[in-house]
């Protein structure tokens, strides 16, 4: 059998209870064209909007809004959460500047290899802009340190 390439991010589907606000941050302060936009009547009993803003490499982010949805409530910190790539440390920097522009607490995180900036939308939702990866390698003990965590944890 032919091993299959490595998949790609194509798209995020998020909940937002706040559509306006979700549309701000994603078109104004993110600047993300917004490529195409849907509403219905009915997703589970609730009229829709679908907001979707294209990314580098034709990667998307659908910000879902339901008519009456709450804010989200994260289960433990930073989860979940959505990270965007930037090319660097530089870059990063520019990005925090317009975030907290725009009125949004910055908090950082040094991941070793690279840098990174959370924040919180007004949905609730975390969002992470971080330097890009320079490569990605597989760890030849990943899937032992997976089996022993599972097995104390059980």
């Amino acid at each position: 059998m032919k091993t299959p390439t490595l998949l790609r991010f194509d798209h995020v589907a998020v909940p937002v209870h706040d559509a306006k606000s979700a549309c701000h941050l994603f078109a104004d302060t993110l600047g993300l064209p917004l490529v195409a936009a849907h509403t219905g009547d009915d997703w589970d009993g609730a009229p829709w909007l679908m907001m979707i803003f294209g990314l580098a490499e034709d990667g998307q982010v659908a910000l879902c809004a339901r008519q009456g949805a709450k804010k989200a409530r994260q289960q433990a910190s930073d989860l979940p959460h959505f990270a965007f790539a930037t090319t660097g440390k530089a870059q990063l920097a520019v990005w925090e500047r317009k975030l907290q522009d725009a009125g949004f607490e910055i908090r950082h995180e040094d991941h070793g290899d690279q840098q990174s900036i959370y924040f919180e939308d007004r949905s609730g939702l975390t969002w992470e802009i971080t330097t890009a990866r320079k490569g990605s390698t597989v760890d030849p003990d990943a899937r032992a340190t997976v089996d022993e965590w599972i097995a104390q944890h059980r």
